[in-house]
C-alpha cells in the first residue's frame, strides 16, 4: 500500500473513533478493532512507538470485554510482539509470542493455522536473534500444521518453506 493509502486509512480510522468518541463509548469492543486497524498501518509505516501505543489500548479494551483465553487478544499480542522484535527487544517480543501462543493453544482445535502463525513468529525471532537451530524447529513445527490444515499451495505453506530452506542455506 502507498504512502497515501495509508494515509488514507489512518483517517477513515480516527473517523469513526471519534464517533464513539463523541457517543462516550471509548472503550466499546469496536475501539479495539479501530486501535488494531491503527496500529498494523504504523507498523508498515515503521511507526513503532506509535503502533505499540494502539496495540495496548486495543489489548486493554480487549481484557476489559472478553475472557482472558479469547484468540482475538492474541492477535494483539502477536503485533505487540513483532514490535518489540523489530526495536530489538527479544525478550518482551518473546514474552507476547509465548503469551499469545499459549491463548491459542487453550483456545483453538491443535491443528489450527493460527497456531502455526504463532509459532512461526517464534521462529522468525530466533532466527532475528541469529539462533538459527532453534529458528529452523519452530519453522518446522509451524510448517507441519500449516500442511495438516491448509493446501501445499497456500501461501503460508509456501513461506514457511522459504524460511526453513532459508535457514537450512545458513546452517551450511
Amino acid at each position: 500500500m502507498e504512502k497515501n493509502g495509508y494515509n488514507e486509512a489512518i483517517k477513515y480510522y480516527n473517523t469513526a473513533m471519534d464517533y464513539y468518541k463523541c457517543a462516550n463509548a471509548t472503550n466499546h469492543p469496536y475501539m479495539a478493532s479501530l486501535y488494531h486497524g491503527n496500529a498494523r498501518i504504523c507498523c508498515a509505516q515503521k511507526q513503532y512507538t506509535e503502533a505499540l501505543n494502539y496495540y495496548q489500548r486495543s489489548l486493554v479494551i480487549q481484557q476489559e470485554h472478553l475472557p482472558s483465553n479469547h484468540p482475538d487478544m492474541a492477535i494483539n499480542l502477536i503485533g505487540i510482539g513483532d514490535v518489540y522484535r523489530n526495536v530489538g527487544k527479544y525478550q518482551l517480543a518473546m514474552d507476547n509470542y509465548k503469551t499469545s501462543l499459549d491463548i491459542r493453544m487453550k483456545s483453538l482445535p491443535p491443528q489450527h493455522q493460527d497456531i502455526a502463525s504463532n509459532v512461526r513468529s517464534i521462529g522468525l525471532l530466533y532466527e532475528t536473534m541469529n539462533n538459527l537451530k532453534e529458528a529452523l524447529e519452530y519453522y518446522k513445527k509451524a510448517a507441519s500444521i500449516y500442511r495438516q490444515s491448509l493446501s501445499s499451495e497456500n501461501s503460508n505453506v509456501v513461506e514457511i518453506q522459504k524460511d526453513m530452506q532459508r535457514i537450512m542455506s545458513k546452517l551450511k
